[in-house]
């Protein structure tokens, strides 16, 4: 199934709309890390929206962007992103830049 909204090139929301799996509803989920000897582990997840639409679903990772930017990663680029599942669509998006975990995306 093809997404009707168009994103510009090169965006975050043009990456996401990529990457994400065709589910019907969404569930997305934010970290927060803490720095460990030279890295970051999850030390805590919650849910910024449950139940929600792909266009909702790409809405609330741009959000989330920019908070991931300022507290833990500020050289990110959208070209760093990348799903770290190597399962397939029928198991959640993990999302990190530069293996640093950024968000999870699961169907609702």
């Amino acid at each position: 199934m093809k997404t009707t909204t168009k994103y510009r090139k090169s965006t975050l929301e043009a990456k996401l709309d990529e990457m994400l799996p065709y589910y019907p509803r969404f569930a997305v989920i934010a970290h927060e890390l803490w720095r460990d000897d030279g890295g970051w582990s999850v030390n805590d997840s919650w849910h910024l929206s449950r139940d929600c639409d792909r266009e909702e679903a790409i809405s609330h990772l741009r959000n989330r962007w920019e908070i991931f930017k300022v507290n833990y990663c500020p050289s990110a680029r959208v070209s760093d992103l990348s799903d770290a599942n190597w399962s397939g669509d029928d198991f959640p998006s993990l999302l990190e830049v530069n293996s640093i975990p950024f968000a999870e995306v699961r169907s609702a």
